[in-house]
Formats: structure tokens, C-alpha cells, sequence
């Protein structure tokens, strides 16, 4: 019983330390803040949109224009709070131009959606965690890096429920180039059970 319960340890040290070098963006503060000033009640129209009703794995990406300041973000916070009360596995990244380069990064919103995937994965799914987990880590070493994250998710999502991916401000997503970019969008059609919203600058 203990030599279990050691293994057990081991495999959960083994499966922080990871995570740990994935270098994921925080964004606690930044859902905190968007939680704190979002003015009750706000936001809750998207979810009675005829288009988010058809927002599905067959119809699986949902593209959200506006306006600088017209408050897309706090609307991908709140879908991200609501997919979560619905017990959905939710990952998320918020692009922005005004903060910290890694919210500019292309690399680091690669990073940080493999990090919140893997972190969703119950400890009581022992097997499923072990499968997620050796099999990120298989990609990370055995491809190039450009595309290492993008297979590792990939393989990720191909083992868990149906799982939700909200990006905020994909257009400012600087440091990619326009090749990279043209990538990322036919890479997300392609990720499996995965139903997506992007929001972006409709100017």
C-alpha cells in the first residue's frame, strides 16, 4: 500500500514538474479583473445568439468581429465562466498588445493551451493522465518545434470529452508571421473534439 501510494507521489511530481516546464501564461489576475469590472447581467445575450446555438463539434469554430473597445473580451470571459458552471474542460488565451509580449506570442498561447489541457485531466483519471501526459511529452521530443505543441494538443484532445478553446484578439497576435497565422487557422479545423470561439478586431 505504501509502495503505491509512493509511486503515486513520484508519478504527480513527474506530472508537475511538466507542466512546470511548459512556461504557461497566468492568467488569474487578468480573469480576475475582467470578473471584478464586468457590470452584472452584461454579456449574457451572447448565449441567445441563433449562431451560438448552432456552435457545435459539426460547426465548431464561432467567430466573433467588433470594434476596439466594444467589449469582445469581456464577452470571452464570460464564455469562458459559463462553459465552466457547465462542467465543459475550458482553455483559454487572451492576445493583447498593450501588456506583456508572452500575450503577443504565438509560442506562448501554444504553451499555455497544452499547460490548461493537461491540468483539467481529473488525478482521478490515473490512466487517462498517465495516456495525455506520456503522450505530450512523446511530441514535444520527437518534433520539430513548430509544430511539437500543435501534435501534442492534437493527440491530448483526441483522448479527453469534447473540450472548449476561447481566444480573445487572435489579430493581435504580433509575433507571428502572416504564414503562421494562415497555420494556426487551418491547425484549429483540424484539432479534434474541440468547439472553438475566437474573437477579433472587425474594423
Amino acid at each position: 500500500m505504501r509502495r503505491t501510494r509512493n509511486l503515486i507521489l513520484v508519478k504527480e511530481q513527474c506530472y508537475k514538474e511538466f507542466l512546470e516546464s511548459l512556461a504557461p501564461v497566468d492568467f488569474a489576475d487578468i480573469k480576475g479583473n475582467l470578473q471584478a469590472t464586468r457590470v452584472p447581467g452584461t454579456c449574457e445575450w451572447i448565449t441567445d445568439e441563433k449562431q451560438f446555438e448552432l456552435w457545435s463539434l459539426q460547426n465548431n469554430v464561432f467567430w466573433m468581429f467588433g470594434k476596439a473597445g466594444s467589449g469582445k473580451t469581456f464577452i470571452a470571459q464570460y464564455m469562458c465562466e459559463h462553459l465552466e458552471r457547465q462542467g465543459s474542460p475550458v482553455t483559454y488565451f487572451f492576445f493583447d498588445t498593450k501588456r506583456a509580449t508572452d500575450l503577443q506570442s504565438l509560442k506562448k498561447f501554444y504553451q499555455t493551451i497544452l499547460y490548461q489541457l493537461l491540468n483539467c485531466i481529473r488525478r482521478a483519471d490515473a490512466v487517462l493522465k498517465a495516456q495525455c501526459f506520456e503522450s505530450a511529452r512523446s511530441c514535444l521530443l520527437n518534433n520539430e518545434p513548430r509544430e511539437a505543441h500543435q501534435n501534442a494538443i492534437r493527440d491530448v484532445l483526441k483522448r479527453i470529452p469534447v473540450a472548449f478553446l476561447v481566444i480573445d484578439a487572435l489579430d493581435e497576435c504580433t509575433s507571428a508571421r502572416p504564414d503562421e497565422l494562415k497555420d494556426l487557422f487551418s491547425t484549429l479545423k483540424t484539432f479534434p473534439n474541440v468547439i472553438i470561439l475566437n474573437t477579433a478586431d472587425g474594423k
